[in-house]
């Protein structure tokens, strides 16, 4: 059953919040979703993640599934922080920054999370970028043919909003 993930981003103040993740279940068995009003409430998350480093880094901005981009056969998943500030000048435009999750057997991620301590790859802006990642993390299919999953991530505002993008492919070692 494929998992739910759900962004608490508070776009009325720019700052980044929370990721729920529901495990996948049986929907006759889903016991979580209110019959009366169909909702899912957050306090029955199966994990939680945060950015400790940062609150207004946009953490949770972009959520994402990339599909297996590590040949594991269990699906991955991105959570960008467009508003990540990674050099030591922060009255600059932020670079940004994409952390990437590895699924894995049974349930990985089991409680909350902060950003810092569970994810398998962070990639940052280098320091020419604008907001990577901001509403712009997308599945590629598997460009390269190596029957691994590739993945986008874009910089809409690079350059005067010229913008620009990575291919990042899927990789069995470390991103």
């Amino acid at each position: 059953f494929d998992e739910i993930l759900i962004s608490a981003y508070n776009s009325s103040l720019n700052t980044g919040k929370k990721v729920y993740l529901f495990y996948g279940k049986n929907y006759n068995d889903l016991e979580n979703i209110n019959e009366t009003s169909h909702s899912l409430s957050l306090a029955n998350a199966d994990a939680i993640f945060y950015s400790k480093a940062n609150t207004t880094d946009g953490f949770g901005e972009t959520v994402v599934g990339l599909g297996d981009i590590n040949g594991d056969m269990y699906g991955d998943f991105a959570i960008g922080a467009p508003k990540t500030n990674t050099d030591e000048n922060s009255s600059d435009a932020p670079e940004g920054a994409v952390y990437i999750y590895y699924g894995g057997p049974g349930k990985p991620f089991t409680a909350k999370t902060d950003s810092i301590d569970s994810y398998a790859a962070k990639i940052t802006g280098t320091a020419d970028s604008v907001s990577l990642g901001m509403f712009a993390i997308r599945p590629a299919g598997d460009i390269n043919g190596d029957l691994l999953q590739d993945f986008i991530i874009g910089e809409a505002a690079y350059k005067n909003n010229t913008g620009r993008a990575f291919v990042f492919y899927g990789n069995q070692q470390k991103l």
